[in-house]
């Protein structure tokens, strides 16, 4: 079995698609060669997790596959830097502008300042005490086990060894990867 005998994209999934690709003969700037073995090259390797020079030769030369995924990246999520961050920290920019009756979250969120930003919003914070913590706040148990639906969507990703793997070398690409793989789920 090839690599074209495993595309990622059926004919229905590529037209709701097609319309929202950069390098379209109706835009400015260079026109794609073929936009959707772009498309499905870079699917190739979020679904792989393989490194973009063991990309096929069936979707185009790599390093002008990357190179142009890489624009699309930045068109998209603007600006990146690489490093991982931890997650309480990046939480209250999450919440930003968020109108929600409940914000759920694991242990790993249980900080007061995060607390504290989903109580200014009228909110009501769904999350599991850290064991260390002196001040213990109550659980709903009931609404924290719908949580479940997030976390099997996070497993549905992680089938995407770019997602799982998280090989990208900055935070932009590898936002765009995790996109992708969402669409294709959403599309499913």
């Amino acid at each position: 079995m090839g690599v074209m005998d495993r595309l990622v994209l059926n004919d229905a999934a590529w037209e709701r698609m097609a319309p929202l690709i950069i390098g379209r003969p109706d835009q400015k700037g260079s026109t794609g060669r073929d936009n959707r073995m772009f498309v499905e090259g870079v699917l190739w390797i979020v679904r792989t997790g393989s490194p973009w020079r063991d990309l096929p030769e069936a979707f185009g030369d790599w390093n002008s596959v990357f190179r142009r995924f890489s624009r699309w990246s930045i068109r998209v999520f603007g600006g990146g830097t690489a490093g991982q961050k931890g997650d309480a920290p990046q939480a209250a920019a999450l919440i930003e502008g968020l109108s929600a009756e409940v914000v759920m979250a694991d242990t790993a969120y249980d900080a007061d300042h995060l607390r504290q930003a989903i109580a200014a919003k009228g909110a009501i914070a769904v999350i599991p005490n850290n064991p260390s913590r002196a001040l213990k706040y109550p659980l709903d148990k009931h609404l924290y086990a719908q949580r479940h639906l997030v976390e099997c969507c996070f497993s549905k990703l992680k089938h995407f060894r770019r997602v799982a793997t998280r090989f990208e070398k900055t935070a932009r690409n590898y936002r765009a990867v995790v996109t992708l793989a969402a669409i294709i789920l959403w599309l499913r």
